[in-house]
């Protein structure tokens, strides 16, 4: 069992062989943990709580042979109340699907960049408004950090169909900023912007996190033992927390 708190947002992720296990833990999780924030004065709104559920490889495999330990959908109640089951659910910012293959979240990026670029309208035009370089670095601060949100977990892996998706999800950006002709290859305008494939950036936030957070080996091109790497303060003595700075700096200049 696990518990994710942050802010008004509850994730409450369990595990069990079988779906009758499954409702009863989860059930049972649910309620005491309704227990606890009444005692809070905090309330809990069923009509609003979610479920997935996650198949492990070995229930895929049976599946696939027709002995599928999940021969329907498990019914969790919060309160006595049934909650809602569904394919995917959006936490934090990201859309999260019973198969991990990211599509209903890729696909949300698209609608997202859309709400982004009508900012553009009012400033920028075919003939007029704002240069290419403010623009270039509105889209470097803005809206590829905006789309790119969580690439540390879902930029592991993309199928053809998702990085045509994110090609296309990206050309709406990359035609507003070179005042491009809507005919221009989207490749050539990544080389004439100098913007990589959303799918490439997003890649590399995946490497960077799975190297730098979760020390990976997996990659050959970097030793992670030479990293520097991060102390917990609440592991030191309370004398070598104090950082004592010096009266003068050497070569302040």
């Amino acid at each position: 069992m696990f518990l994710q708190a942050y802010a008004d947002d509850l994730a409450l992720i369990i595990a069990a062989s079988s779906r009758k296990n499954l409702e009863v833990t989860v059930s049972a999780s649910l309620d005491l943990l309704y227990s606890h924030l009444q005692n809070l004065n905090l309330q809990v709104a069923s009509e609003k709580t979610l479920a997935v559920v996650f198949r492990g490889t070995q229930n895929k495999n049976r599946q696939k042979r027709g002995l599928a330990t999940l021969k329907r959908t498990p019914i969790f109640k919060l309160n006595n109340r049934t909650i809602r089951t569904v394919d995917s659910l959006k936490y934090l910012g990201i859309f999260i699907d019973n198969q991990f293959n990211w599509n209903d979240h890729i696909t949300f990026l698209r609608s997202k960049m859309l709400g982004i670029i009508k900012n553009f309208h009012s400033v920028t035009g075919p003939n007029w408004g704002t240069g290419v370089s403010l623009l270039k670095h509105w889209y470097l601060t803005v809206i590829q950090p905006s789309l790119l949100f969580g690439a540390a977990v879902w930029g592991g892996s993309f199928t053809k169909k998702q990085i045509n998706t994110l090609h296309s999800i990206q050309r709406i950006a990359l035609l507003k900023i070179s005042k491009g002709y809507r005919t221009c290859p989207t490749d050539a305008l990544n080389v004439i912007l100098g913007f990589p494939p959303l799918h490439v950036v997003a890649n590399g936030l995946f490497i960077k996190f799975q190297i730098w957070n979760k020390r990976s080996n997996d990659y050959d091109f970097i030793d992670t033992n030479n990293l520097d790497f991060y102390i917990k303060i609440n592991n030191l003595n309370l004398n070598q927390r104090v950082i004592e700075f010096p009266e003068l700096i050497c070569d302040a200049d």
